[in-house]
C-alpha cells in the first residue's frame, strides 16, 4: 500500500467513526479489497453494548437484502443449468397469476424489481409493531400468495418498465428455486451457492447462528432515541432478507464477482448470466447530485437495477456493482468495480450513517481518489456549515436554521409565533449556496453567502450567522 493509500484509509478510517459517532452506530465491521483480494481490514465499536465486544471479521450480522442477490444467483445457476429461462413467466412454476396491466410478469421482472408493482408491505409488516400486534401472519409461500391476491389492480406500470423495490418478488423467486431444485430454499443455497463460494459461517436458522458465540447484537432505536434490541429476519421463507453472515464469508462471496464469475479455482456461473445480473434492465428512480455542478448542466440518470444488482455509472468514470440490505437492528453493503477488481464489504449492527455512502467513499479511497469531493459528502458539509442562530440587523428579528435530511430548516422567531420553512438545496459553489421553498403555490429562493461571515438573504430578510 502506498504512502498516498495509507493516508487515505487514515482519513477514511476517521470519517468513519466520525459518522458512526454522530448517527450512533454502535459496530462496525469492513473489508477493502484490490486486485480480488483483502489489503486491508477494521473493525469498529461494539457487537454487544452490554458486554463491550468489539466485532471482529468473524462477527455474524444479518445481511438483510443482499441475500436477494444470493437468490439472484440461484436463479441464474438454474439458468445455467437449462432449468429455467429469465424470460419465463412466473406462472410457469408458481400458482399465481401475476400480471401487470394485462402482461404477464416474468422471472427477470422478479428479479430486477420491475414488475411494475409497488410494494405491498409484506416485509415492512414484519419490522413493525403491526407485524406482532395486529398484522399478516405470513409463515409460507402460501401465505405470500394469498397476501398478494389481488396485487394486480395497483399496478404503475407494464413489467419491465418501472422500477418498484419489491420484496414480495423475492420471496416468489425462493419459491421457484424450491420448485425447480426439489429442496427447500434454504437448502439450495447452502448447497450450491454458500457451499462452492467457501461460506461456512453462513447460515439461515436461529439455531444455527445462536450456537455461535462470535454474533452481533442487533439494535434499534425507539422514538426516544433508546437502544432495544432487535432481531434477524429468522423464517421459513428467507429468499428476500434472512442470510446471516461475516465480513470473512462475504469476502469470498464478492471475490467470485470480481474474479469473473469462479470460486475455489473453478466456475460458479457462466459469464452469460453474470452480465445478465450486471447489465442495466431498468432505471432507478434517482439523478446524479447537481448541487455543486454547473448550473447549465442536466441531471443524469446514473442508477439503475440489473438482474439482482444496483448499478451505479460515472462514479469517477467508472461503474459501481452492488447491493444493500437492512434488517431490524442491522445494516449492510458490498460494492464493487469489475473493471479494477477493487471491493468493499460493510456490515453493521444498527441503523446510522448510511452504508451505501460508506460504500462509495470507500471504493474512492480504492482508486486514490479523494473521498472527501463525493457530491454527498461535501452537501453533508455545507449543510453543516450553514446550521446555527442568525439575526437580523440590530437583532430584530431571530432567526435559527437546522438540519433536516438532505435539506434545512428555517425558523423565524417573532413574538407570538415562529414561521417554519423546509428548504431545499439548489445550487452551491465557493462564495453561495442557493435553496428553495414554496409558499402560496410560489416558489421563493433563500441565498446564504459565505465570506468571512454567513449571510442569510430569504425573502425580504437578511440575516447574519451568529452562533451555533
Amino acid at each position: 500500500m502506498t504512502n498516498t493509500r495509507s493516508k487515505n484509509f487514515n482519513s477514511l478510517e476517521s470519517f468513519i467513526l466520525e459518522k458512526m459517532t454522530q448517527s450512533r452506530l454502535p459496530g462496525l465491521s469492513v473489508a477493502f479489497l484490490e486486485n480480488a483480494e483483502v489489503i486491508h481490514q477494521r473493525n469498529f465499536g461494539f457487537r454487544d453494548l452490554h458486554k463491550r465486544v468489539a466485532p471482529t471479521s468473524d462477527t455474524l450480522f444479518g445481511l438483510g437484502s443482499i441475500t436477494k442477490v444470493f437468490t439472484a444467483l440461484g436463479i441464474m445457476q438454474l439458468r445455467d443449468q437449462g432449468l429455467l429461462n429469465v424470460s419465463d413467466p412466473v406462472s410457469k412454476y408458481l400458482e399465481v397469476k401475476l400480471e401487470s396491466l394485462g402482461e404477464r410478469v416474468c422471472i427477470k421482472h422478479l428479479l430486477s424489481h420491475s414488475s411494475g408493482i409497488p410494494a405491498l408491505g409484506f416485509s415492512e409488516s414484519k419490522m413493525s409493531e403491526h407485524w406482532w400486534i395486529d398484522g399478516y401472519p405470513i409463515s409460507s409461500i402460501e401465505d405470500v400468495l394469498t397476501f398478494i391476491h389481488g396485487a394486480d389492480s395497483w399496478a404503475r406500470a407494464k413489467p419491465g418498465q418501472r422500477w418498484f423495490y419489491w420484496n414480495e418478488g423475492y420471496i416468489l423467486l425462493g419459491a421457484i428455486i424450491e420448485r425447480i431444485s426439489g429442496r427447500s430454499y434454504g437448502e439450495y443455497i447452502l448447497e450450491q451457492v454458500l457451499g462452492p463460494l467457501g461460506m461456512r459461517r453462513s447460515f439461515f436458522r436461529r439455531e444455527d447462528v445462536e450456537q455461535v458465540s462470535d454474533r452481533a447484537t442487533p439494535y434499534l432505536q425507539d422514538q426516544e432515541g433508546k437502544f432495544v434490541i432487535g432481531s434477524n429476519l429468522y423464517s421459513e421463507i428467507p429468499a428476500a432478507g434472512g442470510l446471516v453472515s461475516t465480513t470473512n464469508d462475504m469476502v469470498k462471496f464478492v471475490q467470485m464477482f470480481l474474479r469473473d464469475g469462479h470460486a475455489n479455482n473453478s466456475k460458479f456461473i457462466s459469464r452469460e448470466s453474470l452480465e445478465l445480473m450486471q447489465a442495466p434492465f431498468v432505471t432507478m428512480p434517482m439523478e446524479g447530485v447537481l448541487f455543486f455542478a454547473d448550473p447549465a448542466e442536466t441531471p443524469k440518470h446514473d442508477s439503475f437495477y440489473g438482474l439482482g444488482l444496483q448499478i451505479q455509472k460515472d462514479f469517477f468514470g467508472r461503474t459501481v456493482m452492488g447491493h444493500g440490505g437492512g434488517v431490524m437492528g442491522g445494516t449492510t453493503y458490498f460494492a464493487y468495480i469489475p473493471e479494477r477488481a477493487v471491493a468493499v464489504v460493510l456490515l453493521a449492527n444498527a441503523h446510522g450513517y448510511p452504508m451505501s455512502q460508506l460504500a462509495l467513499a470507500s471504493l474512492a479511497c480504492l482508486l486514490g481518489e479523494d473521498f472527501r469531493e463525493l457530491p454527498f459528502i461535501r452537501l453533508d458539509n455545507r449543510l453543516e456549515q450553514l446550521v446555527g442562530k442568525y439575526a437580523s440587523f440590530r437583532d430584530t428579528i431571530l432567526a435559527e436554521v437546522k438540519r433536516k435530511g438532505d435539506g434545512l430548516e428555517l425558523s423565524l422567531k417573532f413574538k407570538h409565533e415562529d414561521r417554519i420553512v423546509s428548504l431545499f438545496p439548489v445550487s452551491s459553489n465557493d462564495e453561495a449556496s442557493c435553496f428553495q421553498t414554496f409558499s402560496g403555490g410560489r416558489c421563493l429562493k433563500a441565498e446564504f453567502h459565505l465570506s468571512d461571515h454567513i449571510d442569510l438573504v430569504y425573502e425580504r430578510y437578511s440575516f447574519r450567522k451568529v452562533g451555533i
